[in-house]
């Protein structure tokens, strides 16, 4: 996995570097990082740690079944 990043989440690179501008591109950078098992949303620990951080729906839907 990301050696140098080790809390690495397709949400919080989403929060450095910007959104897609067509929701078909973020939805194949979505798919693209749960192929390679790379963890879709922010930890807790990354909530607490960036409390500004947009947040993606579908992590949002996720944490509220949790």
């Amino acid at each position: 996995m990301f050696v140098d990043q080790p809390d690495y989440s397709a949400e919080k690179w989403l929060n450095d570097t910007g959104t897609y501008a067509r929701e078909v591109d973020l939805e194949l950078f979505l798919d693209s990082n749960e192929k390679a098992g790379l963890p879709l949303c922010a930890s807790e620990a990354q909530l607490a740690k960036y409390p500004d951080m947009k947040r993606l729906p579908q992590c949002e839907a996720e944490r509220a079944r949790s």
